[in-house]
């Protein structure tokens, strides 16, 4: 765990506010060679901080979107555009209430090689 320090202004002072990151533990999903998307599920009553993102070196040219769902199914953030073969660190800050689902979708044709993408989330 990680603190984040904030520093207020006002009242002739700043004051310190501590908050907890928490480090969930880090999720592979593979993506088969014939596949463009797979996901996982995550309860949590928190606020997202980070999202690091690793993607394999497939073979053929995509990119991915790394999109959250909460349990009603809809989109609650979503972002495109990840480049295959690196380590995307996303800052955002969303609710997660309940289930939720992280999806990776892979831009148009599977990845040839198939693969194992990581995904790890920090929350507050």
């Amino acid at each position: 765990m990680a603190d984040v320090n904030a520093y207020p202004t006002g009242d002739g002072g700043a004051k310190r506010i501590h908050k907890t990151i928490e480090k969930v533990d880090p999720q592979t999903i593979t993506i088969a060679a014939d596949k463009t998307t797979s996901n996982f599920t995550i309860c949590a009553w928190a606020l997202t901080h980070t999202i690091v993102v690793v993607l394999p070196d497939w073979t053929n040219s995509v990119t991915a979107t790394l999109s959250i769902e909460n349990d009603d199914s809809n989109e609650i953030y979503s972002v495109a555009s990840l480049a295959k073969d690196s380590t995307h660190v996303i800052a955002v800050e969303k609710p997660l209430v309940g289930t939720n689902t992280v999806i990776i979708t892979l831009s148009g044709v599977p990845g040839g090689t198939g693969g194992d993408t990581e995904t790890t989330l920090y929350l507050q």
